[in-house]
């Protein structure tokens, strides 16, 4: 057979030339839990800086290769989104901001509870997120056969690639306290960061399964809508369950 990730031919458990296992299938459920659950702290590969590199260079085909089967050179999707997720945490503990110190007086409560769950629980989030970005877009690009599980770990790669965006400005609270300026970054900047580099992300993933490009652009933006919705929502029931008990 031939190395997924160099087409070089394998006749072994691992290729000669790359080194990457022979036995790259497409990926399970299973899989994803034992990658999730078994690989969590295995944070600091080889893969590390190259996924940053193609994060920020070529992120959709990036991670349609590493889904395809070129997965050697790539850290485990999981792995990275902890670490990130870790480093805020950390720097979350300096700024002294929350998101209520910069949203309008109507929306204190429930910035409140969204800082409180973020605080107390920094991986709900996004436990919350990327089943809801993957469920949107595997329904908007089912005809490309790529499966919810593959779904899932091109939205844990995005989310990923969103929290280094974050970084350089929440390093920038530490010692900018302006909440005029913060506000306007962090209610207005970064979502529509997140929102850009989440459709170039899609039309990049998907431009290889023979949907047109006006096609791709317009699924891409329903999908990121309606999960957004779907999130907004999510939080809404959390925060008013959270009430009532």
């Amino acid at each position: 057979m031939k190395c997924l990730n160099c087409y070089n031919l394998v006749e072994k458990e691992f290729c000669p030339n790359c080194g990457q296992k022979s036995s790259t299938h497409r990926f399970s459920l299973k899989y994803i839990l034992d990658m999730a659950i078994l690989n969590e702290y295995s944070m600091f590969d080889k893969g590390f800086l190259f996924t940053l590199k193609e994060l920020f260079t070529r992120p959709g085909h990036g991670i349609r290769e590493y889904i395809q089967g070129r997965r050697i050179s790539y850290s485990n999707a999981f792995s990275l989104l902890m670490l990130l997720i870790a480093v805020v945490y950390l720097l979350d503990g300096y700024t002294g901001l929350k998101l209520a110190d910069i949203t309008s007086k109507n929306g204190q409560d429930f910035a409140n509870s969204i800082d409180e769950l973020t605080t107390n629980y920094p991986k709900l989030i996004y436990l919350i997120n990327i089943p809801l970005m993957a469920i949107t877009s595997y329904i908007f690009f089912r005809k490309s056969k790529v499966n919810f599980v593959e779904n899932i770990i091109l939205n844990t790669y995005i989310s990923s690639a969103i929290i280094l965006f974050s970084l350089p400005f929440i390093l920038l609270t530490i010692f900018y306290k302006d909440k005029s300026i913060l506000s306007i970054i962090f209610i207005q900047l970064l979502p529509l960061i997140t929102f850009c580099y989440t459709l170039c992300v899609y039309y990049q993933f998907f431009s290889e399964y023979k949907y047109k490009k006006r096609n791709i652009i317009f699924r891409s933006l329903f999908a990121i809508l309606i999960s957004s919705i779907l999130q907004g929502m999510t939080y809404m029931g959390i925060v008013g369950l959270k009430n009532i008990l």
